[in-house]
């Protein structure tokens, strides 16, 4: 059993809303546990119906009651078409361990896709990925009445955007293997593959059995191809647009995982959460520098962010600064790059890169 628990990427904000979405689930499982009507004694009484009539005479008895189940409320049923419980299905569970595993995979990809695309946009892809996961289940699904619900379509629409957004992340997982257990550390573009691989090897035996399991894992496979092929065209047609509107010249792919640079960026960031200064004016500027020689634009981002929150004077020099300047403007985070610029021209006010950060200031507040 392999169980991942955390991965490498800063963020730069407080992730409301992942909060939020967890928190709503939560308390709908609440609800359902400790509020909601029992659902076996709601139709227990339906299994001595005697004929179809008094079936329906029954189940009219109990409709009011059964309306107050978030299962039978809110989840949907395959045929159901463009309804709304495509998405509100997306915040029932069934039980504590299906709400838990979600939620744990939702809080890793959520809090970075929060921090990386903003609140708005997460939401939207969240959300869409929730219903065209559930849909995508529905149309293939050829099998007895049943009823969707859980989270995990979202969640894997957001695995896939991650995919695509922070492939070189090195996830953390916790391994127990017979009667060892232990950690270790994989790249995201290894580890989601991976676990593409494997829906899609049980989504094929469902397919031809049936009855082996009640995890609806074309949903999975769906809400996956989703976010990484919305991901994929956003940065496509966004990510050569920085914050300021200019166009840029193409960057060199980012240094792969387990090179020099790994080496740099991880003692930068030991440093930072360390919070020594000396250690950070003699490696920082030069691990930005390298990664922006790879076009790292991402890792340089973390980077500065994580130096940023440890210390109060940043230790970098006037062209570490434009290099992070450059990788925020590159990411589309303006807030970032603005506050980047400005930094640099307090600490460097006599640089001789001063008029160029100025210069791109000036173009910012202009618009």
């Amino acid at each position: 059993m392999i169980i991942p628990y955390g991965h490498e990427r800063t963020v730069g904000r407080v992730p409301y809303l992942t909060f939020a979405l967890i928190g709503v689930c939560t308390l709908m499982q609440v609800y359902a546990t400790w509020f909601a009507p029992d659902l076996e004694s709601l139709v227990a009484p339906l299994r001595g119906a005697r004929s179809i009539e008094e079936l329906e005479v029954l189940a009219r008895g109990i409709e009011d009651q059964a309306n107050l189940v978030p299962k039978l409320r809110f989840g949907y049923q395959p045929g159901s078409g463009l309804h709304p419980n495509l998405i509100a299905s997306a915040f029932v569970h069934d039980g504590w361990f299906h709400l838990v595993g979600n939620m744990l995979f939702l809080w890793l990809t959520g809090s970075a896709l929060e921090d990386r695309l903003g609140r708005i946009r997460f939401l939207i892809l969240y959300l869409v990925g929730a219903a065209t996961a559930s849909y995508l289940f529905a149309a293939l699904y050829d099998g007895p009445p049943t009823v969707l619900i859980g989270a995990s379509g979202a969640v894997s629409a957001a695995m896939g955007a991650f995919l695509i957004y922070f492939a070189n992340t090195r996830v953390l997982l916790w391994y127990w293997l017979v009667m060892q257990t232990g950690t270790f550390r994989m790249a995201a573009y290894l580890v989601l593959p991976l676990w593409l691989g494997e829906q899609l090897l049980y989504a094929y035996l469902q397919q031809d059995q049936p009855g082996i399991s009640n995890v609806a894992y074309t949903a999975h496979v769906g809400g996956f191809l989703f976010g990484f092929a919305i991901a994929g065209i956003a940065r496509m047609f966004g990510s050569s647009l920085p914050a300021d509107g200019t166009s840029v010249a193409p960057t060199a792919a980012a240094a792969p995982v387990g090179s020099k640079l790994d080496v740099q960026y991880q003692r930068c960031l030991d440093a930072a959460d360390a919070k020594d200064l000396p250690a950070l004016r003699t490696q920082a500027s030069h691990a930005i520098i390298d990664l922006g020689r790879a076009g790292d634009h991402q890792r340089i981002f973390e980077l500065y962010q994580a130096i940023s929150r440890k210390v109060v004077q940043m230790p970098l020099t006037d062209a570490a600064f434009l290099i992070a300047a450059t990788a925020a403007q590159q990411l589309d985070d303006q807030r970032t790059y603005v506050d980047i610029l400005q930094t640099a021209l307090r600490e460097h006010p006599g640089s001789r890169l001063a008029p160029e950060l100025e210069q791109r200031l000036a173009t910012v507040t202009r618009r």
